[in-house]
């Protein structure tokens, strides 16, 4: 594992899928990124939850010039009723599950809510995810874009959307849960930490730190 000095670098994602929250779980210091380039499909503003069809991506429209434009400068869009849309599909895919009913209304209010940029709207749920897992550290943004910064884990790019562009990590082992639908589709990894949060409840936060090899058993 690296040393506690060096701060780990992540993407700035719409809910993100487990095996990014477990590295954020288990590193002391993180810094997002916001001065990348915007790319299309990728987790910042997709997420991906459980449903009785299967798996569901749920995408936060964006306006248009998103892709010459650095993340911290792209613009949510509001002319559809996606917020309600999602929260619904939430909802109807995890209201069966043991914790909902114990975390909707952290999440439920928020999706009344409108955040003009999609790195606040993402980093306001991050913050929701991060209290509900009882996870305490300070998320810093980063002021410009390095290629390769220095003293510096490198997660960005590290967990894609697309299959073809994901990579091995050897450093994560999914840690298999009972999930909502799993008696019709088996057990789906890497789905949103929303899937892990309503499941699981208070043991989603040692599942997360247990997935991780070679990390320190500490409270961080």
């Amino acid at each position: 594992m690296e040393s506690d000095n060096q701060a780990a670098l992540f993407d700035v994602f719409y809910l993100p899928p487990a095996p990014y929250m477990a590295h954020l779980a288990v590193h002391p210091k993180v810094q997002l990124e916001q001065y990348s380039l915007y790319r299309k499909g990728t987790y910042r503003n997709r997420c991906v939850i459980a449903t009785a069809g299967g798996p569901l991506v749920l995408s936060v429209p964006l306006k248009s010039g998103k892709y010459r434009q650095p993340l911290h400068e792209v613009r949510i869009a509001y002319d559809e009723p996606w917020q309600r849309q999602h929260w619904r599909s939430i909802h109807d895919a995890y209201r069966s599950a043991p914790f909902f009913d114990h975390y909707a209304e952290a999440f439920e209010p928020y999706y009344r809510k409108e955040k003009e940029f999609l790195v606040e709207w993402n980093l306001g749920l991050l913050h929701i995810v991060m209290r509900q897992l009882g996870l305490s550290k300070p998320l810093l943004l980063t002021e410009k874009y390095e290629p390769e910064p220095e003293n510096t884990t490198d997660f960005r790019d590290a967990f894609a959307f697309k299959p073809r562009l994901q990579r091995e990590d050897p450093q994560y082992r999914t840690q298999p849960y009972v999930q909502v639908f799993q008696d019709r589709h088996g057990f789906m990894p890497n789905l949103s930490i929303l899937d892990l949060l309503f499941c699981t409840g208070p043991e989603a936060l040692h599942l997360l730190r247990r997935s991780v090899i070679q990390h320190k058993n500490n409270d961080l």
